[in-house]
């Protein structure tokens, strides 16, 4: 008879463990991971609600919106420069606060500055929860 050695995991004895189990904050396509490499898993729990009230929901949204902005700028064939400059933009704009308080004509003209052509939530078919 064969024996086969048994790989334990324990997280909470680093001594015994050859791996991290990070805090995750996950909103949609947006995952963002705290880690204290073993050393405080407590620190990184606690870390994880300053996230969370840093990024909400409307950050899910967000992404929803520009995934699909992507996919149509793609079909546009809108040049890799031109893409770049309207994510940009809109990253460094207001529109997931605008989101997170349903301000939809707010973000539908953020979309249009941008982009440079009529684009709106309804066009790229996000709702709003």
């Amino acid at each position: 008879m064969k024996y086969y050695p048994i790989c334990l995991r324990i997280t909470d004895r680093p001594r015994l463990c050859d791996f991290i189990v990070p805090s995750i904050l996950a909103q949609g396509d947006l995952l963002v991971t705290v880690s204290t490499s073993g050393t405080s898993p407590a620190l990184a729990k606690r870390i994880r609600p300053d996230l969370e009230a840093s990024f909400g929901p409307e950050y899910a949204v967000a992404l929803t919106l520009l995934k699909r902005l992507r996919v149509q700028l793609g079909q546009r064939g809108v040049p890799s420069a031109e893409r770049q400059r309207i994510f940009t933009t809109l990253a460094a704009s207001p529109h997931a606060e605008h989101l997170q308080h349903k301000r939809r004509q707010a973000v539908d003209r953020l979309l249009t500055d941008a982009v440079g052509w009529e684009v709106s939530l309804a066009t790229l078919g996000v709702d709003l929860p």
